[in-house]
């Protein structure tokens, strides 16, 4: 996900005013670096969808970390699940992954909702 950010940074599909506006009024990262929030409190970053929104403690470190996250509970089937639980009480979480799947679908017409199902 970093890759696909940084190449399409600015851009209407990842813009990062559109994603924070995902997100619960008065929502903040952390902008320490992730690094420094690893450091800092490892047992946190690890924690599971920890307020409305993050599906995990790391996504709280910056708006890039947030995306990733997210692009990476998409694909990694056991993590889906547990954010498919989330979701079904999280607006705020079920509106970031369909403004991720939407962004990938268009880069990628093939990444279509079939897809998502197949490689889960």
């Amino acid at each position: 996900m970093h890759l696909i950010d940084n190449l399409m940074y600015g851009s209407r599909l990842f813009d990062n005013q559109k994603w924070a506006a995902l997100n619960p009024p008065g929502t903040k990262y952390s902008y320490h670096g992730a690094l420094d929030m690893i450091r800092e409190n490892f047992s946190f970053i690890s924690e599971e969808h920890p307020q409305a929104c993050f599906p995990n403690g790391y996504c709280l470190a910056d708006i890039y970390q947030d995306k990733a996250e997210i692009f990476s509970y998409l694909f990694i089937e056991p993590y889906y699940r547990k954010a498919q639980m989330w979701m079904k009480s999280d607006n705020y979480l079920s509106a970031k992954f369909r403004f991720m799947r939407e962004a990938l679908r268009s880069i990628c017409p093939e990444f279509t909702e079939d897809y998502f199902d197949q490689i889960r």
